[in-house]
């Protein structure tokens, strides 16, 4: 055995231990125990930002993000100024014909699922107008 290999089962074992607890019955009464587990397992992942290789890497990350401060505000006021104007065009284009887009902040919401591409389609424009807008979103064309 290898030491590794044992570390793996421990990492591992609480998970296996809970789904058998699950499956027959005795969840109730185990739960503070596996929430040790849990944080014990947690507690050896937190371990690893310890070590001196990723340390370097963390200290390269945090100056990088220190130097770039000012130029990552600008991109986030632009991407919310590119939210605001393309939620308040897209919720007066789908004012009357489409009960969905209730406010500009639901609008926001579109608009945000849209710019990131995730689109869950539980709002979606009915308008030609706000499907042009949907269209150009989706290219952050301002």
């Amino acid at each position: 055995w290898d030491m590794m290999n044992l570390i793996d089962l421990l990492a591992v074992l609480p998970l296996y231990i809970e789904l058998i607890a699950e499956a027959s019955g005795n969840s109730g009464g185990n739960t503070s125990a596996l929430r040790v587990l849990r944080v014990i397992r947690l507690a050896r992942v937190l371990r690893l930002f310890k070590t001196s290789a990723l340390r370097v890497y963390m200290d390269v990350l945090i100056e990088t993000l220190r130097r770039s401060r000012k130029g990552f505000g600008l991109v986030v006021a632009l991407i919310m100024l590119a939210v605001v104007i393309f939620a308040s065009v897209v919720y007066f284009a789908e004012e009357g014909s489409n009960p969905q887009f209730e406010s500009i902040p639901v609008s926001m919401y579109f608009t945000i699922t849209t710019f990131t591409t995730v689109g869950y389609g539980d709002i979606y424009p009915v308008t030609v107008l706000g499907r042009i807008v949907a269209c150009l979103a989706t290219r952050r064309v301002v």
